[in-house]
């Protein structure tokens, strides 16, 4: 009896959906993450716009992300050339801290270059309007 009904309890789980696993799973919060960046001493932070000045790369395969690149102005108008990676699942699970459109803020950037460009790590502030840049220069 003890064996058969082993057997029942193993079919049952086949067609069960495996309710544990999440896409989502990670050791920390996002808001530890943030802080954690915060923290660092590899980063330096900046406030200021940023532009995205290319079309997003291919990423390297299936669920891998997009590189974004763009550049970062100062109010004193010193501009950084940075990247960042950009992908769908990070922003459905709340772990994507970087724009992947313009925006201005504070950043928090890696102070080591990839080829010529900071990475950006964190971002805290606001989405531009589309075509907000080319309005200013209208205006002036």
């Amino acid at each position: 009896m003890l064996k058969s009904g082993w057997f029942l309890f193993a079919i049952a789980m086949t067609g069960m959906p495996a309710s544990g696993v999440q896409a989502c799973s990670m050791s920390s919060s996002p808001q530890a993450a943030r802080d954690n960046i915060k923290a660092r001493q590899d980063v330096r932070t900046l406030k200021g716009r940023f532009t995205v000045t290319s079309e997003p790369t291919e990423p390297a395969g299936y669920g891998q992300p997009y590189t974004l690149k763009g550049k970062i102005e100062t109010k004193r108008g010193t501009e950084w050339s940075v990247w960042l990676h950009y992908n769908e699942i990070w922003v459905q699970c709340g772990v994507q801290f970087a724009p992947p459109a313009d925006a201005e803020g504070t950043f928090w950037i890696s102070r080591r270059k990839v080829d010529g460009r900071h990475e950006i790590l964190l971002w805290e502030g606001l989405y531009l309007p589309p075509h907000a840049q080319s309005e200013e220069s209208d205006s002036e």
